[in-house]
């Protein structure tokens, strides 16, 4: 088993993007939220963030000046203001404020989903944790 805990500790993140788009659809504003889930029990870590980002996802932020469209949505009404949003969760390799790694296990493409997923089971099998149940 490697000690990762003596130089570095491990995570789970989940970070939220929105953008803004005026009518002719230039970028007006952003948005970014970042929130770790820290607690020293990873099975514990990963279904709090979890709930956040199914939670995040049904409720979308309020700081935002345009109504939220689907990419459908949006190409049924060019010229209309529109603001777009996206999560993901990732599991975070944190050894200093320059120093850290993240693999993302959900909200992003299939394949690169799979790489943090496959990167996940592999640490906490190096951990002697059960691999996660199943895939976020």
């Amino acid at each position: 088993m490697q000690n990762d805990y003596l130089w570095g500790v491990w995570f789970y993140r989940v970070t939220e993007y929105v953008n803004a788009y005026n009518e002719k659809n230039e970028f007006v504003q952003d948005y970014e939220h970042v929130l770790d889930f820290t607690d020293s029990d990873w099975p514990a870590q990963r279904n709090a963030a979890m709930a956040y980002f199914e939670e995040r996802g049904a409720k979308l932020p309020e700081r935002i000046i345009y109504p939220y469209l689907s990419p459908d949505q949006h190409s049924g009404n060019s010229g209309v203001p529109y603001s777009t949003y996206s999560a993901n969760i990732s599991f975070v390799f944190w050894k200093s404020e320059d120093d850290f790694d993240e693999y993302i296990v959900a909200g992003n493409d299939e394949a690169e989903n799979e790489d943090g997923q496959l990167k996940e089971k592999l640490v906490w099998e190096e951990h002697e944790l059960a691999a996660p149940e199943k895939p976020i």
